[in-house]
C-alpha cells in the first residue's frame, strides 16, 4: 500500500473518530453522566475601605470589596476517565475566586460552574488519548457490522 492510499484511509477513519471523541468528551463534562460533585466549600472574604466614602443618592456607603471562594471536589465516571483512576483515585478538585464589587456590573456567570470546570478539563485533557482510542475501537467496529451486512445482503 502507498503512502497516498494509506494517508486517505487514515483521513477516512480520523474525522469519524474525532467526532466521537468530541461526542464523548461532551459526556464527560456533563454533571450527573462524566461527574459528580461529591462536595463543595465556600467563604467569603470582606475587605472593607472605611476611609472612602460613596454618595448614593440620599444614602452614604463605605466601600466594600468581597472575594468568594469555592471549592469543589468532584468524582469521576470511570468509563470516560480510566487513566485518571489509574494515575489517582478517579477524583479532582478546585479552587476558584471572584472578585465582586459594589460598583462594578457583575458578568453574569457563575463562580460554581467556573470551579466544576476547572476540577474536570484537566482530566478531561488527560484522558483524550482514551477517548480517541475508544472513537477507533467504535469506527472499525461499526465498518466491520457495515461489511458483514453488506456481504449478507449480496449473497
Amino acid at each position: 500500500m502507498n503512502k497516498v492510499k494509506f494517508s486517505q484511509l487514515f483521513l477516512k477513519k480520523l474525522v469519524p473518530m474525532i467526532i466521537i471523541m468530541l461526542f464523548l468528551s461532551f459526556l464527560a463534562f456533563s454533571e450527573g453522566i462524566g461527574y459528580k460533585v461529591i462536595n463543595e466549600s465556600s467563604e467569603t472574604i470582606t475587605i472593607y475601605f472605611g476611609d472612602i466614602d460613596v454618595r448614593m443618592g440620599p444614602y452614604d456607603a463605605n466601600i466594600a470589596v468581597f472575594i468568594r471562594r469555592l471549592t469543589v471536589n468532584v468524582s469521576l465516571n470511570p468509563f470516560l476517565y480510566p487513566i485518571s483512576y489509574i494515575l489517582g483515585d478517579g477524583k479532582n478538585s478546585n479552587t476558584h475566586e471572584k472578585f465582586y464589587h459594589p460598583l462594578s456590573p457583575d458578568k453574569g456567570y457563575d463562580i460554581k460552574d467556573d470551579a466544576k470546570f476547572g476540577a474536570v478539563i484537566p482530566e478531561v485533557l488527560k484522558n483524550s488519548p482514551y477517548l480517541l482510542f475508544i472513537g477507533f475501537l467504535i469506527v472499525l467496529f461499526t465498518e466491520k457490522m457495515f461489511h458483514k451486512l453488506r456481504q449478507t445482503r449480496l449473497a
